[in-house]
């Protein structure tokens, strides 16, 4: 009777404790409008927006194909600049095609963002547009990935298996 009772009550707690895996899963509080691309030449604006703790952002641009002249965040390639309500708004000109990486960092100097903007057609160097029907643009990477879920949810059920099993090769002894 006793090791029903032991087995029923390890069924129940995985099966309590399962939703627990889903539910540990946080939230990245960092969020950052980048548009996919823009016109060369022509100021555009980086919203980033993080916790009210943070105290800064920081706002790198680079591209392997472009010399630093040719980006300007007010002047210069990088830049530091303070948050209100933890959000800060960086103006940006790039003036040659290119596809330029844009990395955003916390004020302890991490990464929290990072993203690609394309000036004009870099492939052809002409024009300032594409001819596919989405515009030249990617889908930017949404959600989060499910992996530590999907592991902690076999691992519990394991766990219930090994349980039950052991319940019953003791009842059978």
């Amino acid at each position: 009777m006793l090791r029903r009772a032991l087995s029923t009550t390890a069924a129940t707690a995985a099966i309590i404790l399962a939703p627990t895996a889903a539910l540990a899963y946080e939230d990245d509080p960092y969020e950052a409008d980048v548009p996919a691309s823009v016109a060369q030449g022509v100021p555009f604006d980086i919203n980033l927006e993080g916790p009210n703790e943070n105290a800064l952002f920081g706002l790198t641009i680079a591209s392997a194909n472009v010399p630093n002249s040719a980006i300007e965040i007010a002047g210069s390639q990088t830049m530091e600049k303070a948050t209100v309500n933890g959000a800060a708004t960086f103006s940006v000109t790039l003036n040659e095609e290119a596809v330029y990486t844009i990395t955003a960092v916390d004020e302890n100097g991490e990464v929290v963002e990072e993203s690609t903007v394309t000036v004009g057609d870099p492939a052809t160097g002409a024009g300032t547009g594409s001819d596919d029907a989405a515009g030249g643009t990617t889908l930017p990477d949404t959600g989060a990935t499910s992996t530590p879920l999907v592991v902690g949810a076999a691992a519990l059920l394991a766990a219930g298996a090994g349980v039950l099993v052991f319940a019953r090769r003791q009842a059978q002894v």
